[in-house]
């Protein structure tokens, strides 16, 4: 079973660290496809002690029509909680379509 993560943000929170470990204990032959906005130097020692992570860099995912129409849609509607949580959740699913068709 191969998964996909996606964190935005440009800080490396340490619960991420346990999630990917948790993720090999139980999945060994797996891949973990983990998409960032920015690579962090954590990723890449987790990178050296598990092959089958896959870092994506966001910027390297070519947007959707869609996704830039939710974008402009809802530039303002969503940033007034929690500093735009609910736009970020919905983007993430966004990502996630973009990965896998991108990647096939």
């Amino acid at each position: 079973m191969n998964a996909i993560i996606v964190h935005g943000g440009k800080t490396f929170a340490p619960y991420i660290s346990d999630c990917i470990e948790q993720f090999f204990i139980f999945n060994k032959s797996s891949t973990l496809f983990f998409i960032v906005d920015d690579s962090f130097a954590e990723l890449d020692a987790l990178k050296q002690k598990y092959p089958k992570l896959e870092i994506i860099l966001r910027k390297s995912l070519k947007k959707s029509f869609e996704h830039k129409f939710y974008l402009l849609a809802n530039r303002s509607a969503h940033n007034r909680w929690r500093g735009g949580f609910w736009r970020y959740v919905v983007e993430r699913f966004f990502l996630i379509q973009e990965f896998m068709q991108q990647t096939g």
